[in-house]
C-alpha cells in the first residue's frame, strides 16, 4: 500500500512540475516555415506552378487582373501593402511598403539587431506573410474572401499575444511608444 502511494505521489510530483516548467518558461520560438519559403521564393504560387508545367489560372485570386507571384501577392497588390503599410504604422514609420525584394532585404539588415523593436518587427513581418498566405488559400481553396481589417487584426492580436508572454524586455522609450502603438502593457517591459 504505502508503495502505491509513494508511486502516487511521484506521478502526482512530476505532473505538477511539468505544469509548472510549462506554466513558468516562456513560449519556445515558432519556426516561421511560410516566411522562409518566401524569403527563398519557394512558395507555389501560380507563376511556380505553370513553370512546373501545371495547368492552372495564372491570375491572382485576389484582384483577377495580373498574374500570381511572390511579388505581386507581397506587397505589389493593394491588399497585402495596405495591411503592411498600416502595421509599419504601428513602428511607426510613414514609408509605403516597397516591393518584396526591397522589403526582406530592408528586414534582414535592421533583423540583425536584438531587441524588443526588431523581435516585434520579425513577428508581425511572419504574421503578414502567414495570414496573406491563408486567405490566398481560403479564397482558393474554400471559396473564402477576406477583407484587409481582419488580417490585419489577427496579426495584431498574434503580436500581442505573443508579447505578453516576454518578460523584461528593456524598459526605454522606444520601446514605451512601441508599446503604446501596439496596444502593449508595459509591464512587459
Amino acid at each position: 500500500m504505502s508503495n502505491q502511494r509513494s508511486v502516487g505521489c511521484i506521478l502526482t510530483s512530476l505532473s505538477l512540475r511539468t505544469a509548472w516548467e510549462a506554466l513558468r518558461n516562456p513560449l519556445p520560438k515558432v519556426p516561421w516555415f511560410i516566411l522562409s519559403g518566401l524569403s527563398k521564393g519557394r512558395l507555389s504560387t501560380k507563376d511556380r506552378l505553370l513553370s512546373w508545367g501545371m495547368r492552372v489560372d495564372p491570375q491572382c485570386v485576389f484582384c483577377y487582373s495580373v498574374n500570381e507571384s511572390h511579388e505581386h501577392l507581397f506587397f505589389n497588390y493593394y491588399f497585402t501593402a495596405c495591411i503592411w503599410g498600416r502595421i509599419l504604422h504601428l513602428f511607426g514609420m510613414t514609408r509605403c511598403p516597397w516591393e518584396w525584394e526591397h522589403e526582406i532585404n530592408w528586414a534582414v539588415q535592421y533583423l540583425k539587431k536584438e531587441g524588443f523593436s526588431s523581435s516585434l518587427y520579425k513577428l508581425a513581418m511572419a504574421g503578414i506573410v502567414y495570414y496573406s498566405w491563408k486567405a490566398r488559400n481560403d479564397s482558393i481553396f474554400g471559396n473564402k474572401q477576406c477583407i484587409s481589417d481582419s488580417i490585419y487584426e489577427q496579426i495584431v492580436k498574434d503580436v500581442q499575444d505573443r508579447v505578453f508572454s516576454w518578460r523584461n524586455c528593456g524598459c526605454s522609450s522606444l520601446n514605451r511608444v512601441l508599446c503604446r502603438g501596439w496596444n502593449i502593457s508595459e509591464k512587459v517591459l
